[in-house]
């Protein structure tokens, strides 16, 4: 029979083995708290112009750093889908300075398809992604959350779509981070959101808590201000939600000639761009679009077809009024809005002055 004092040792010995045992699987789950907590989400709108499809290739590169919870397809000002409902308000219509019907019909409309598309094309370079780093995102889950938000015209907020409710859906739920809603198109399908729940909660007793949940989650990222529905409806209703206009950081837009020197302009060139990025470097890069590079672009016209259009070459009839080369940088206008969210060691995370 053992003795008292060799029970206890007996009972030591095991809730050690059972604590070093335990440690490790803790400070694995803490970790992984931890880092969850440190890598900012994110929901991306683009109206997938050419800029917001290069700048969404750019980042599909780098979503093992961001949480990406959407990639929702909008309207702006310049790209729409069309609506053929005969009654739009006259504010609708004046802010294009256009008549009554100018809304439905498409306008350089480059459709849904090419974002599942891209995530595809994702999908066949995820391997060698993974390679070097195991948090890229399945390209599953990628696809189930791309969606098609409020598309018919230029500040469509009529009804709720897959892209609004997921806005939605991620304003109410439980993640404490802060939620990072970039507008590389117009801020509508974001309106449409913050509209549907206002409109759920405002005459209930949650209304003051749902409230300033979400006016301490959301952050708008935009490139500018694309439709009306960010002063005419979110800075009215919403103003405490902090908004961050990228659009001065034009180095990555059409204009980049103009503020790109030395080793900048260099690695813009053709040269670099042609044998780094834009030829024989995998399926998602072959989404990419340089000048003259061959790559047709969805809805746009021969104007703006600046892959295809050879014409253009040589010239300034073109949005950056400079001379353009063949297989050099077009735009990335929007990439900003998750550049900022690229931790760089300089606690950037932590307050969003430093970004103005």
């Amino acid at each position: 029979m053992k003795t008292r004092v060799q029970l206890l040792s007996t009972l030591f010995a095991a809730s050690t083995a059972a604590f070093l045992f335990v440690v490790p699987v803790l400070a694995e789950e803490v970790e992984k708290e931890a880092a969850k907590r440190e890598v900012p989400r994110a929901i991306i709108t683009q109206d997938g112009e050419v800029d917001d499809m290069n700048s969404l290739v750019h980042m599909l590169l780098y979503a093992n750093e961001i949480d990406i919870q959407g990639i929702i397809l909008t309207s702006s000002e310049w790209h729409w889908a069309g609506d053929p409902t005969p009654e739009k308000t006259f504010d609708q219509c004046m802010a294009l300075y256009l008549g009554p019907d100018s809304l439905k019909e498409p306008v350089r409309w480059p459709g849904d398809e090419w974002m599942y598309e891209f995530i595809d094309d994702y999908a066949e370079v995820y391997p060698n992604l993974m390679k070097h780093d195991a948090n890229y995102p399945t390209p599953e889950y990628l696809k189930s959350v791309t969606k098609v938000g409020n598309i018919g015209y230029v500040g469509d907020t009529e009804e709720d779509t897959e892209g609004s409710n997921l806005i939605k859906e991620a304003l109410l739920d439980e993640d404490e981070r802060p939620l990072y809603l970039t507008a590389w198109g117009g801020t509508n399908t974001v309106a449409r959101a913050l509209m549907t729940i206002e409109e759920e909660y405002k005459d209930t007793e949650e209304w003051d808590a749902v409230r300033e949940k979400i006016v301490n989650k959301a952050i708008i990222s935009a490139f500018a201000q694309q439709d009306q529905t960010y002063m005419e409806y979110i800075a009215e209703s919403w103003p405490e939600i902090k908004f961050i206009d990228i659009s001065g950081e034009s180095g990555y837009g059409y204009f980049w000639k103009n503020v790109a020197f030395g080793e900048t302009r260099e690695v813009f060139g053709p040269k670099w761009m042609k044998e780094n990025l834009d030829v024989g470097h995998g399926a998602l890069l072959d989404d990419y679009v340089t000048w003259g590079d061959g790559t047709p672009i969805p809805g746009e016209g021969d104007n703006s077809q600046f892959g295809t259009n050879t014409r253009k070459l040589g010239g300034t009839d073109n949005l950056s009024g400079t001379k353009v080369y063949q297989y050099e940088f077009i735009s990335e206008g929007d990439s900003p809005s998750f550049f900022i969210l690229m931790d760089s060691g300089l606690r950037n995370l932590e307050d969003t002055v430093l970004y103005r």
